[in-house]
Formats: C-alpha cells, sequence, structure tokens
C-alpha cells in the first residue's frame, strides 16, 4: 500500500500546521539561537521531510542540514532549497542511528510532533546518543511534542475527516484511533487518504505507533540518559512555562 509519504507535495498541503503555529515554532528557534550567539548557527533538523523549518529559518540567515529516511521528502527539500537559492542540505539517515561527516551543529530540531513516534526505549538511548555526538559543546535540542489532552484512545473510532483541495483535483483524509496499548504507554493511530488529481488516484494508508508522554515522563527519560540538561517544557505562543492549553509545546535540552 502506498504511503502518503510517497508524496511530498500532497503530504505537505495536508500535514503542514497552519501559517501562525509555524511562524511561531520558526521565530522561537531563531531566537534561541540568537540568545546563545547563534546568529548564523547550523542547525540540524531531524526528521526533515519538507523542511517547513529548516528553509525558513535559512532565510533568517541560519544553515540547515536535514535528515530523514524517505527519498521523495529528500528529493523534494533538496529542490526546495535549489529554488531559493538556499545552501541547506538533506540527506538520507536512520534517525535512530546517523553518523554525519558535518561540523558540529548548534542546534538540532525534531519537529512536528514526529518524536513521540519513537516507542522503544533502546531506539531513544541511540537517537539521543546520536544527536548528542552531533552537537557543539552546549548545543541546544528543541523537540516538539504532542500533549495528548485526550490520553489514551480506549475504542476504534474515526475522526478528522476532511478533504484538502490540490492543484487540478483533491485528497480526502480521515484519521483512525484504535485501542491503546496502556501497559506500553502507546496509541494507535492511522491516516487513510483518497488522492484523485489529473495523474492520480490512489489510496494511501499509513500506521503509526505514538507514545503518550506527560513532563514527569519525559523528565525521567531525559534523567536516564548521559549529557543531557533539561532547560524546561515551553509553549510556541510566547516562550513561557503556561502551557496547559497548548495542543503542542517544546521540550528544550542541552548538551553537557
Amino acid at each position: 500500500m502506498p504511503s502518503i509519504y510517497d508524496y511530498p507535495t500532497i503530504y505537505d498541503a495536508i500535514m503542514r500546521g497552519s501559517t501562525d503555529q509555524l511562524d511561531n515554532e520558526i521565530n522561537t528557534i531563531d531566537v534561541l539561537l540568537r540568545e546563545q550567539g547563534s546568529n548564523n548557527g547550523r542547525i540540524l533538523e531531524i526528521g526533515s521531510g519538507t523542511s517547513p523549518h529548516g528553509l525558513p529559518l535559512a532565510q533568517h540567515g541560519h544553515v540547515t542540514v536535514g535528515i530523514d529516511l524517505s527519498d521523495p521528502m529528500l528529493c523534494y527539500a533538496q529542490q526546495a532549497a535549489q529554488s531559493l537559492s538556499i545552501a541547506n542540505r538533506y540527506i538520507k539517515a536512520n534517525l535512530c542511528n546517523f553518523a554525519l561527516e558535518e561540523d558540529p551543529f548548534d542546534c538540532a530540531i525534531f519537529m512536528s510532533e514526529t518524536f513521540p513516534l519513537f516507542v522503544e526505549y533502546d531506539d531513544l538511548v541511540n537517537h539521543f546518543a546520536c544527536v548528542h555526538r552531533h552537537l557543539k559543546q552546549g548545543g541546544i535540542y528543541v523537540v516538539d511534542v504532542d500533549a495528548h489532552h485526550r490520553g489514551y484512545r480506549h475504542q476504534l473510532k474515526t475522526w478528522g475527516k476532511h478533504q484538502v483541495i490540490l492543484p487540478g483535483g483533491f485528497v480526502k483524509v480521515q484519521y483512525e484511533d484504535q485501542p491503546a496499548d496502556w501497559m506500553r504507554g502507546i496509541n494507535h493511530t492511522a491516516m487513510h487518504c483518497h488522492i484523485q488529481t489529473h495523474d492520480l488516484n490512489i489510496v494511501t494508508e499509513d500506521y503509526w505507533e505514538v507514545r503518550v508522554y506527560s513532563l514527569w515522563t519525559l523528565s525521567v527519560l531525559i534523567q536516564s540518559l548521559n549529557g543531557w540538561q533539561l532547560q524546561g517544557f515551553y509553549s510556541y505562543r510566547d516562550q513561557s512555562e503556561n502551557i496547559n492549553q497548548d495542543a503542542s509545546y517544546y521540550m528544550l535540552l542541552k548538551k553537557t
């Protein structure tokens, strides 16, 4: 079954956050870099996809290297960078086990609520070790986290049915929650898309295991890892710790 990751333009139309949300996230990262003296910072964009953060951050004066496993996403992001005359580069890599021939980065970012897709502890340990190796001493790691206000899903439920207009067609989107594995702390979510354009008539299906985090479980996780200092959990709206009503927030770490 095809995946929505095979169609970057359509993925971008479905998944990209609102302009205000994206602007807040980009401005937050820019401010964090400048506060540590990195006016032309080197950024490692993890799970870069279509690079919705790395490309605008380059226009703020920073340089991004993105890593992802999807060849279509990498190709799309690289072509977008070239069309904007941006020096970003995009590299295929396993997000839990990567070794890049790159100078150390000032900052790593893991956005679009992708971090909770790591559900095994060993994968998390390996991932944080890889990021740690690629950051400068004192470098920061910004991790986007879904607040999971609805907690564990207890029954099969479809939701979020909508249609997105595309050039020359449309895509119908529907999400499906399956009963959670509460013993492992994991929700099960699927996204079904029916793409119809002049050139395509395709159904895609993607299934994700998503770990449910709280501030406490994230704090315990970071304390179990070597070489990291937890700076806190913050809102993209105003960089405050008032995140109670936010659908997502960021965890800020520093390499020690």
